[in-house]
């Protein structure tokens, strides 16, 4: 289709790209005047007209700000579409690539996935095929918004899968054994491979072929994450390591783990960030200098804090009783004199 071509009520402004059987344009939708990217394929080919269609529906019952939204199923001429969410942003491959993110942006990021995943896997749903392209970001405020997309390989948690499917690099070892029963904790690993490209801006299983990268995954045979990025916190490898176990049975339970473990995380840095406070020096007189950000934090320090928050605490309890005898003297000082 060419710009101003007509599918359905969609008028076509550009194609954004091609694929397998599969191209996504731009489109218009003149009665509403909003912008949708239209996923079309050919109603000859009957497998991948039903794969769109369940894409589409699936995703239309999918309500949540970090998955893709579908508008409307349609057929046109001889073609199949589904309406989907236009996001203006890069993918978060090209992301990663282009912005190389600190650590607090690139973690951001990856909570607003796993976010996402989890609404999958409450509706009893595996993605199959997470990866960073497949993850759209868009623009708005200070972080972008990660939004799953891709749900042609969606398969019903337990069903059949006859086929090694999805794309090697983000395959949990299981994936490669078929037939198999579809698992979440499959998308799990793939949340790995992310979380370990965010943070240290190359895949974790780099091999010239599928093969290869198979047996480096089922050998958990990586770099590890703090010495491509060093400062890396001890909590952000210690969860790399453990959705990257070849052992679905070793990894996090389910995405509300990882949910949690970020959020812990993300305490401990907050805590780890507090502005600086003197330091008392056992023994001697006087100020001997700062803890800075980021500096181990010795059990003294975290008494003085302590002692600290107590004395306010009891400064604020005891400020409206002095008020108050202060108040009664002067009251009885007066009374005594013109008395």
């Amino acid at each position: 289709m060419q710009p101003g071509d007509l599918f359905d009520r969609f008028v076509v402004d550009a194609i954004l790209g091609r694929g397998g059987a599969t191209s996504v344009y731009r489109v218009r939708d003149p009665r509403e005047g909003k912008i949708y990217a239209l996923k079309v394929v050919s109603a000859a080919d009957r497998a991948a007209v039903s794969n769109l269609e369940r894409e589409g529906r699936i995703l239309a019952r999918l309500d949540h700000p970090n998955l893709l939204a579908a508008h409307a199923v349609v057929r046109h001429d001889s073609r199949v579409g589904v309406a989907l969410e236009f996001v203006d942003g890069p993918d978060l491959r090209h992301w990663i690539d282009d912005v190389r993110p600190d650590l607090a942006l690139a973690i951001e990021v990856f909570h607003g996935v796993v976010r996402g995943l989890t609404v999958v896997h409450k509706a009893g749903l595996v993605h199959c095929d997470l990866k960073p392209e497949n993850i759209l970001l868009a623009v708005d405020g200070d972080a972008p918004l990660p939004k799953i997309g891709d749900f042609g390989l969606v398969t019903s948690t337990g069903q059949r899968i006859d086929n090694v499917v999805g794309t090697a690099r983000y395959l949990a070892p299981e994936s490669w054994n078929v037939p198999r029963a579809a698992d979440p904790r499959s998308d799990l690993f793939g949340l790995g491979c992310i979380l370990y490209e965010i943070v240290c801006f190359r895949p974790a299983f780099n091999g010239p072929n599928p093969d290869s990268v198979r047996k480096l995954a089922a050998a958990k045979a990586y770099p590890r994450p703090d010495r491509l990025s060093p400062g890396l916190p001890v909590g952000i490898v210690d969860l790399i390591d453990l959705l990257l176990d070849p052992d679905p049975n070793r990894r996090a339970a389910d995405c509300q783990a990882v949910l949690d473990t970020l959020d812990r995380q993300d305490l401990l840095h907050r805590l780890a960030y507090l502005p600086p406070l003197p330091v008392r020096t056992t023994g001697r007189t006087g100020w001997e200098g700062e803890i800075s950000p980021g500096s181990v934090q010795t059990p003294g320090l975290a008494q003085d804090r302590q002692a600290s928050a107590s004395a306010v605490s009891w400064m604020l309890l005891l400020l409206p009783i002095s008020l108050l005898v202060f108040g009664l003297a002067i009251a009885l000082m007066t009374a005594a004199m013109t008395g």
